[in-house]
């Protein structure tokens, strides 16, 4: 399949590697990206940590992401509790509204989607049995480059130690190392369309 491995010379700095990355997964085509997110959602929505999760925090795709939606779909038919990310400019922060249906969503400060504002307060980051991010790359350790905000990591320092964190990517977002901070946060899972990874630590 077009770009499925990863030709990336090593990049020593994230802005350069977030380039890059950005750039790789603008150019798949409509054909090769349809294909590698529908078989992604069959693989995501195959796992037993999907198929057992009562709740989860889902981000809504943005720029060239790996496409959700098909994972959505398939929680809420099942009456599972699903919410999705709005991020806020101001402090930085980033809280979890409940998302019923994907018609019910508007654009936000950035340009994501977002589920629209209720009258129901958001849900605390311990609701959640399962967390879905998303990620400019990753590596088969969990670390996770992110677009640089820092409002995922804040987030992911607030969920319960049993919550399950799983980054979706193709398969060339996978590489074997980058720089990390020590309040980077890692993943336990990583779904491609390939396959799963279990995170270990390195």
């Amino acid at each position: 399949m077009e770009n499925d491995q990863n030709s990336l010379p090593p990049f020593h700095d994230k802005p350069s590697l977030r380039r890059a990355m950005m750039a790789q997964r603008t150019s798949l085509t409509p054909f090769y990206r349809q294909s590698y997110d529908r078989r992604l959602a069959e693989v995501f929505c195959a796992q037993q940590f999907f198929q057992e999760a009562g709740s989860m925090l889902i981000y809504l795709a943005f720029r060239g992401e790996p496409e959700t939606d098909a994972i959505i779909e398939t929680a809420l038919q099942a009456g599972k509790l699903v919410a999705a990310p709005q991020a806020r400019r101001a402090g930085k922060t980033m809280r979890a509204l409940p998302l019923y249906n994907l018609l019910e969503v508007t654009v936000g400060e950035w340009g994501i989607r977002e589920p629209r504002e209720t009258a129901e307060n958001s849900l605390a980051p311990e609701s959640f049995d399962l967390i879905v991010v998303p990620g400019l790359a990753f590596t088969e350790h969990g670390d996770r480059l992110g677009y640089g905000g820092g409002y995922y990591d804040r987030f992911l320092s607030l969920i319960r130690p049993d919550a399950l964190t799983v980054g979706v990517g193709y398969n060339f977002q996978i590489i074997d190392r980058f720089p990390t901070e020590s309040f980077d946060r890692r993943v336990d899972r990583l779904v491609t369309p390939e396959g799963v990874i279990i995170c270990a630590p390195d």
